[in-house]
């Protein structure tokens, strides 16, 4: 069975999309700029200013199992 092509979206779903589309849009070209600013001012990337920035927030320090929660980041 081979389905024809989505019908495009129309009404007030359309306008939904389009607004999403440029929220990603601006969100893409905001962190664009942010890498590319953490790269040139202090010679870093957004990852490794993400651990700083969550190792900053804990003054205790963190254990690694912890700040790997709190990054989302996996161990496989």
């Amino acid at each position: 069975m081979v389905a024809g092509p989505l019908p495009a979206p129309s009404g007030p779903g359309k306008d939904r999309l389009r607004l999403w589309i440029r929220l990603l849009r601006a969100s893409r070209s905001i962190e664009t700029e942010l890498r590319e600013r953490l790269r040139q001012e202090f010679n870093t990337t957004l990852p490794r200013f993400d651990v700083m920035a969550a190792l900053y927030r804990a003054p205790e320090g963190m254990l690694m199992s912890d700040l790997s929660r709190f990054l989302l980041v996996s161990n496989g």
